[in-house]
Formats: structure tokens, C-alpha cells, sequence
């Protein structure tokens, strides 16, 4: 058996049949092609995506930049996409030695899937039902990025309509009017035809500079700490993970007595229990102002005491991260049957200062009182 060198084996591949067959060489080794995303790393703006069309054998990415319509230094115009979106990539040439890694995607634009599956609502998915593979939310996220299950949404537009709308249900639309709507149909609406304002939700609140208006259901916020400020005894946010065998770490391993039930703010400014100083007033700051401390603050608002634990009892719901507590006609908590008010608060001064307040920021720094126990600052 004779021996073939290297010089003539490229020359014979060269001239072979298979070549024009394979995508990622040759003239169309630069082309266009279609693409799935697979992974998001929102934090970073990258993500993996499988090259379906215009690569040999459907390649994987990693780390390939999410480029937008516009983007800057202090700007954004874009949105962020979804596992098992559609897109076109380009390439970025990195090697004119054309050895292999010698280019890159770029994501040019995004390719909408059959106009009928959005407008009708339609759920798809790679495998029938009777397959079994993505009929649990464990198997659904095992296969998440290969294959997933998607109920598709989409608006009708007509010629000259602008729109955006989100994947959880946010839904902007410009045609003769204006319509802004969230996924549980609480709207502003810039009517055309009578050239009327229509604004439609549970709840109304608006905060001013002195002034406030509350309407809707009867809804206490005011007083309620924060629930993820209140640690659970866990530092889930700990360095360490998994153990050294790559397992995770035990929760047991992360309980800690003295800290369940605490309030723990930003670690800036979090207490130490060396000194009973915050890493604000150690490293960034000798003259800390007092009115800046956040224990401080809480305990002056009644919702933590001297052990830092806290000290509100009102048993509430939690949607969201945003606390709740309506009453009933009875005074007693309740989600149903909620009483409703149009209250108006003024107050005689203002400092001409935007307004804080538990709707607006979770917590209502304007009524908190000077010391504890005191009335509020703002009747």
C-alpha cells in the first residue's frame, strides 16, 4: 500500500466530491445561517446558541455577544431573548490563515416563527406527548435549550402599527391611539376616538411632593419590613456552594441561630461583630452620617428592636416580592372581600422633594418617626 503525503491528501480532498457538500468550508464557509438559542447569559449580554443551518454537523457557541438595535455607554433599545429563540448569524472572520476557530457569530436579526402560532396561541413542542420526555417541569428543565415546550404569543398588527410586548405579558401598541397593558389587563389607554384618557386597575396610588391619593381596596403597606430583607438563618449567597467532590453543600452546613429572624441590609452597610460597625464606616466613610444608617432607621420605624430582630407580627401575602395587606369590612386581613376608599392626604408644607413611600420604594421613609414609638413626621 503506497503512502500518501499530506500535500497530496489536501489536493485530493480538494478536488473531491464531498467538499462543495460541506457548509462551514469553502465560499460558503461565510455565509448566513440559522441559529437556536440555547442558553442566556443576561448579566453578560452572551449567550450559546446551535448553528441549525449554514454549518456542517449544527456546531455550539459559547459566549456569542447579544447585539440590539441600539446600545451605548448610557442608552439601550433592545430586549432580551428567550431559550429556543430563532435567529440569523453572520460570521467574524479571526484567522486569515483560515485554520479551524477562524471565525465567530454575530447575531444579525431574529426570525419570528409562523405568524398562526402567536396569534392563536398555540403550544409546540419537538416531541408528541406520548413520548414522555417533557411532560413534568423536571424534564422540561433537564431538556431546556434541546428541546422545550412553548406556548407562543402574539398581537395582530396591522400596516403602520408599532409594537412591543414582552414574554411574561407586557403589551405597548401605537395604531390610532395609545394602549399600554400588563398580562392581568390593568391598561392605560389613549383613546382616539373620543380623545379620551381611560386608565383601568385595582388599586390607585399616587404619590406627590405633600401630597397623596389612595383609591381602590383598603391596602396597609406602610408598616410591613421587607421580607427578603429578614434573613432565614441560610447565607445562601455564600462563597462556598459545593463541596470538593462538586456536590452541593448541605443546608445544614449554612444554618446559623444567631442570624434567623434578623434584619440584614446591603452588605455595605451591615454591622460587623467585631466592632459594631458597618464596611461603610470602615472603609468608605469615617463621618457616617446617622441619618444614612439603615438599623437605625428600621428600628425608628418600629419594625426591628434592640436585637435586631424583627418585630412586625402582621401576617401578610407576598406576590412578587411586594407585600400586601388589605382589609375586610370586619378589619381583618383578607384577599377577597377587601373594603375599598378614595383617600386624599395633604399636608400643609412640602420641601419640594419626590416623595418615598412604601408603593413607590416598599417603605414609607416620609412618615417615619423621629424617635420610636413617635408620630409620624408627615401628619
Amino acid at each position: 500500500m503506497s503512502k500518501i503525503n499530506p500535500s497530496e491528501m489536501k489536493s485530493q480532498i480538494r478536488s473531491s466530491l464531498i467538499r462543495p457538500n460541506n457548509p462551514s468550508s469553502g465560499w460558503s464557509a461565510l455565509s448566513l445561517g440559522t441559529a437556536k438559542i440555547q442558553m442566556i447569559n443576561w448579566s453578560e449580554l452572551r449567550c450559546t446558541i446551535k448553528v441549525l443551518d449554514g454549518e456542517f454537523e449544527e456546531p455550539i457557541y459559547d459566549g456569542v455577544e447579544l447585539l440590539f438595535p441600539s446600545i451605548g455607554s448610557r442608552h439601550f433599545l433592545g430586549a432580551i431573548p428567550e431559550i429556543g429563540d430563532m435567529c440569523v448569524v453572520g460570521w467574524f472572520v479571526t484567522d486569515s490563515t483560515g485554520a479551524a476557530g477562524s471565525k465567530r457569530p454575530a447575531i444579525l436579526a431574529w426570525l419570528p416563527k409562523a405568524h398562526y402560532l402567536g396569534q392563536e396561541w398555540i403550544t409546540m413542542q419537538a416531541f408528541d406527548e406520548e413520548e414522555g420526555l417533557l411532560n413534568t417541569p423536571k424534564d422540561r428543565k433537564h431538556l431546556d435549550g434541546v428541546s422545550n415546550r412553548i406556548r407562543h404569543k402574539m398581537r395582530h398588527y396591522e400596516p403602520g402599527n408599532i409594537g412591543a410586548s414582552s414574554s411574561q405579558g407586557s403589551d405597548l401598541v401605537l395604531d390610532e391611539g395609545v394602549l399600554l397593558s400588563n398580562r392581568r389587563a390593568n391598561e392605560i389607554r389613549l383613546r382616539d376616538q373620543d380623545q379620551a384618557l381611560v386608565v383601568r386597575s385595582l388599586q390607585q396610588f399616587h404619590a406627590m411632593s405633600g401630597a397623596r391619593i389612595y383609591g381602590g381596596m383598603v391596602q396597609r403597606d406602610a408598616r410591613i419590613i421587607p421580607y427578603d430583607l429578614i434573613s432565614d438563618g441560610r447565607a445562601w449567597d455564600s462563597p462556598t456552594q459545593v463541596n470538593l467532590d462538586g456536590s452541593p453543600v448541605n443546608e445544614n452546613q449554612f444554618e446559623s441561630d444567631s442570624s434567623e429572624g434578623k434584619y440584614q441590609p446591603h452588605p455595605l452597610f451591615r454591622k460587623t461583630a467585631l466592632d459594631g460597625k458597618s464596611n461603610f464606616e470602615n472603609d468608605v466613610s469615617k463621618d457616617y452620617p446617622k441619618h444614612l444608617d439603615p438599623y437605625r432607621l428600621m428600628y425608628k420605624a418600629n419594625l426591628i428592636d434592640e436585637n435586631l430582630k424583627a418585630s412586625s407580627e402582621i401576617d401578610f401575602n407576598v406576590y412578587g416580592g411586594k407585600a400586601i395587606l388589605r382589609y375586610d369590612a370586619d378589619g381583618q386581613k383578607t384577599f377577597n372581600r377587601a373594603t375599598t376608599e378614595y383617600r386624599i392626604e395633604l399636608n400643609h408644607t412640602t420641601d419640594g422633594l419626590l416623595p418615598v413611600t412604601e408603593q413607590t420604594d416598599g417603605m414609607d421613609i416620609d412618615r417615619i418617626p423621629e424617635i420610636r414609638g413617635g408620630s409620624d413626621t408627615g401628619s
